[in-house]
């Protein structure tokens, strides 16, 4: 994956993995992530994406189909898996609390309950950076409808 750093791409949670979380990356309509997805996944310059239509066929059929995406300039993907509740060294305190610390927050998406991704229930059009890894989708600098 390194060789498509800085390139435009489309990153959505692989939710058949069964090892748990995975991203999967496509660039030009073809996934270029290797099968079962990338543990993390960091963009920045980032929008967000939603097919109406196929999150309308999602809850008349209660089926997962992909349709959910961030798009923007590829930093980071990787294998490693995030460790969801592990301690730093210095404050035993979490990595999720840390990227809390550092301006992250933890965005959400869920197509039954609206068509949008969400910050504390605003919807979100963009952000400067986000991160995906096993403890979900974080954003830093948010950017709103």
């Amino acid at each position: 994956m390194s060789e498509h750093i800085g390139e435009i791409v489309s990153t959505y949670r692989n939710l058949h993995n069964k090892e748990g979380a995975g991203y999967s990356v496509k660039r030009a309509g073809r996934v270029i992530s290797k099968r079962g997805g990338l543990q993390q996944v960091t963009l920045s310059d980032v929008t967000f994406k939603v097919s109406e239509k196929t999150r309308q066929r999602v809850i008349r059929e209660k089926k997962k189909y992909v349709h959910a995406y961030c798009v923007g300039t590829l930093e980071l993907a990787t294998d490693y898996a995030w460790p969801m509740y592990s301690q730093t060294a210095d404050s035993k305190r979490s990595e999720e609390a840390d990227l809390w610390d550092r301006g992250w927050r933890k965005a959400r998406y869920n197509p039954y309950h609206g068509p949008d991704f969400l910050l504390d229930g605003h919807p979100l059009k963009g952000a400067d950076k986000v991160k995906l890894n096993a403890t979900g989708m974080w954003v830093y600098n948010p950017r709103f409808k």
